[in-house]
């Protein structure tokens, strides 16, 4: 829940009891200096402490003035961007117990994204270039490589005109790099998991191929670490809801395009041990209230999760 806004006048008016106004605007250390300050100066110089008195209560409401602005700048983050809430969920998932594991989603005609995860011994601005060239290699368009973000998102043809997205988030780690690597097929296109982890693994072994052609004689990259394929779950979710809407908002992406990868994504999330929907609902909303969701999926999240 948001806190209070604060009404500069209420801090004014409060200010006739110096300091009470900037504990009413949040700064209760402030209030304490402000009440000593304006005491010891009227019992000195009782014009001079008159005076502080009044710059006292108009501090009190510019502090209130500011509490709110940066309440609103808070607020605006908070629903501009999905990587908070990605935090936040993650978060959660930590600090609870496995609790069984949910039912697998009802068929779609959209094809469930798929994930794989793998870490390298390699700095993630490295394998950020790797990761692009052996898309490229692989046959598929790099649609964009983003170093300072440790992004890359690529499209292969999927026939009829319709395009599978991969997308590629790196992130740094104390021994190296580690890499989350997503397909996601479009609506109508056949359902194949294996197929897409037997190419989410080509990529990922042609990456490991690169980095160690590319070692300096003598330093070797050691193998990489790659995982086992996993299903959208809701980190995933977000991540991917956010490198879509993110191209829908920049015009790289026509509107019928996004909503159709926003349904598939809704329709194709499922929960990881320990999460509890309430909780994955209650990050959700949020980003309703910004327009990347709508009220209808946020039902459909209710329906299927809740």
């Amino acid at each position: 829940m948001d806190a209070p806004r604060k009404n500069p006048g209420v801090a004014f008016l409060l200010s006739v009891i110096p300091g009470a106004g900037h504990v009413y605007a949040g700064s209760t250390g402030a209030g304490v200096v402000w009440l000593l300050a304006v005491v010891v100066l009227y019992n000195a110089v009782p014009a001079l402490g008159l005076f502080l008195h009044f710059v006292c209560a108009a501090r009190a409401a510019q502090t209130a003035a500011e509490a709110n602005r940066r309440e609103e700048a808070e607020l605006a983050d908070r629903r501009e961007t999905a990587e908070e809430v990605a935090e936040m969920l993650d978060a959660a998932v930590a600090q609870r117990r496995a609790v069984g594991r949910q039912e697998p989603p009802p068929a779609s005609s959209d094809p469930a994204p798929r994930v794989l995860r793998a870490a390298f011994p390699v700095p993630a601005e490295r394998l950020v270039r790797a990761l692009a060239e052996a898309l490229a290699a692989e046959g598929l368009l790099v649609l964009g490589v983003d170093e300072e973000r440790g992004r890359v998102r690529a499209s292969a043809d999927a026939g009829g005109g319709r395009f599978a997205y991969l997308t590629g988030q790196v992130e740094g780690t104390p021994a190296g790099s580690r890499v989350r690597l997503l397909v996601d097929r479009p609506p109508g296109t056949e359902d194949d998991p294996a197929g897409d982890d037997r190419a989410l693994r080509s990529i990922l072994q042609r990456t490991e191929g690169i980095l160690l052609a590319g070692a300096s004689p003598g330093g070797a990259t050691a193998p990489a670490t790659i995982g086992p394929s996993e299903a959208l779950t809701e980190d995933h979710f977000l991540e991917q809801l956010r490198e879509a809407w993110e191209a829908f908002d920049q015009g790289w992406m026509p509107e019928e395009e996004w909503r159709k990868r926003r349904a598939g994504l809704v329709a194709g999330v499922s929960l990881r041990p320990g999460t509890r929907p309430k909780d994955f609902l209650a990050a959700c909303r949020p980003l309703a209230e910004a327009g990347v969701l709508e009220s209808a999926d946020i039902h459909a999240l209710e329906t299927r999760l809740g």
